[in-house]
């Protein structure tokens, strides 16, 4: 693989839906607030599989002048009322491949920012003695 552009994807929620990611868990009883985290744990999943089966599929693989998209790798919190996202495309020279125009049409993103471009770094080969 490539070097990989890095995006952040600043709180993730579905069109046309209520965002619960802004609601204090503290003004809620037990019970509610064990609800409002499975909900949003559940939009969580639902775009993890989201852009596993229904954007992946349809990425281009044909060469542009900015490359072609290799791999894309989402990184989140786990358990927690968070859905921001770290979202890794390999293979693209530059943008994010169309990856970003796929998502916004069913999902409303509140901020996206490239962190930059990222090379995989060998490891370290534990077995060879040190010096």
């Amino acid at each position: 693989m490539g070097p990989e552009i890095v995006w952040l994807l600043r709180n993730v929620w579905p069109k046309d839906t209520p965002d619960l990611t802004g609601t204090s868990l503290a003004s809620v009883d037990d019970d509610e607030a064990r609800r409002l985290v499975n909900a949003v744990e559940d939009v969580k999943r639902e775009f993890e599989r989201y852009l596993a089966q229904d954007v992946a599929p349809h990425i281009s693989l044909s060469p542009t002048r900015v490359g072609v998209v290799e791999s894309v790798r989402l990184f989140n919190s786990e358990h927690s009322m968070n859905t921001d996202y770290l979202m890794m495309i390999s293979g693209v020279l530059a943008g994010n491949g169309g990856v970003l125009e796929m998502v916004e049409q069913r999902y409303t993103i509140a901020a996206v920012e490239e962190l930059g471009r990222f090379s995989e770094m060998p490891g370290l080969d534990l077995s060879r003695p040190a010096g």
